[in-house]
């Protein structure tokens, strides 16, 4: 009995050791982090749509002597997020004729490269570039122009996209609109400023964007307000200031060429950066034959032809 006893203890003992140890284990734990730096990934820009004035579309006709604005508006896209570019890039157009630099100084006949642009609709990778450029002249080259809008994220190189536009012809003018020869006796002739000489300025500007060559349509005769009619080939004028009268071309019935008169073919140009020729000035005198009283007038139109 003893030794059974004895057995019993040992094997007691020994348990009790063992869940001993279990019990003063202590449990741990470790931290790993993880990083990863996401690379800049440049940005792409959508075709533009463009609008000049009020029309929005592939060509524009200027208005006379008027200047004007094109606006163009594309979607662009950065992997990075729209952010990206609106708080660290920004956009740009340029306007240039198709058969010249979009790089160089400014030129009104046919560059411009100082646009200003707006960013929206910003969501997810996407947003809208709105770039503008104003003052652009009337005589700026007719053709085929390219408008060409940039956007950046501020890191990687500008992504672009084009669109081409025709500036079509204008052809225009501005015409001093009444010649006054003054308070003239019977049998005189050029203007009662100067008798005997044509010195009555007329100034004809060309307003479009175009070369131009000119005709000159007349009625039959000038009308007097108490008697009589006076022929219209009274009327002369040339190119250069006091001439003697007659001048070298006479007023006719109808719409006189450079073929009857050589001097109407003034080919007046259109204006060019920053200024240019565009003007021609002529000057006009009138004989007043008998049979004729009160005030006499006719009205004549210049024609403006594109040289």
């Amino acid at each position: 009995m003893k030794a059974s006893k004895l057995i019993l203890g040992s094997i007691l003992l020994t348990l009790t050791c063992c869940l001993t140890l279990l019990s003063e284990t202590e449990s741990q734990h470790a931290i790993q982090n993880y990083s990863v730096t996401i690379a800049n990934n440049p940005p792409t820009i959508g075709t533009p749509t463009c609008c000049i004035e009020d029309q929005c579309g592939t060509s524009y006709t200027p208005r006379q002597a008027a200047d004007y604005s094109i606006t163009c508006y594309a979607t662009a896209n950065d992997p990075n997020g729209y952010l990206d570019i609106s708080q660290y890039g920004n956009g740009r157009l340029t306007f240039y004729k198709n058969d010249s630099e979009e790089t160089g100084t400014e030129d009104q006949d046919i560059r411009y490269t100082k646009s200003h642009c707006t960013f929206s609709n910003g969501n997810g990778q996407a947003l809208t570039v709105n770039c503008t450029i104003s003052g652009i002249k009337y005589y700026a080259d007719a053709g085929e122009w390219i408008a060409k809008i940039y956007v950046t994220d501020g890191i990687s190189k500008p992504a672009y996209s084009t669109m081409t536009l025709t500036i079509n012809s204008q052809v225009a003018i501005d015409q001093t609109p009444t010649l006054d020869f003054g308070t003239m006796d019977i049998g005189s002739a050029g203007s009662s400023s100067r008798l005997g000489y044509n010195n009555v300025q007329a100034i004809t500007k060309n307003t479009g964007n175009v070369n131009i060559n000119l005709t000159i349509t007349a009625p039959a005769s000038m009308k007097c307000s108490v008697a009589g009619n006076m022929g219209i080939g009274n009327i002369t004028f040339d190119t250069a200031e006091n001439t003697t009268y007659p001048g070298k071309c006479h007023l006719q019935q109808g719409t006189i060429t450079p073929r009857e008169c050589q001097y109407l073919g003034l080919n007046i140009p259109d204006q060019e950066d920053p200024a240019g020729n565009y003007t021609a000035t002529t000057y006009w005198g009138i004989a007043i034959p008998d049979g004729v009283s009160g005030t006499c007038w006719a009205d004549t139109t210049f024609n403006a032809i594109q040289a």
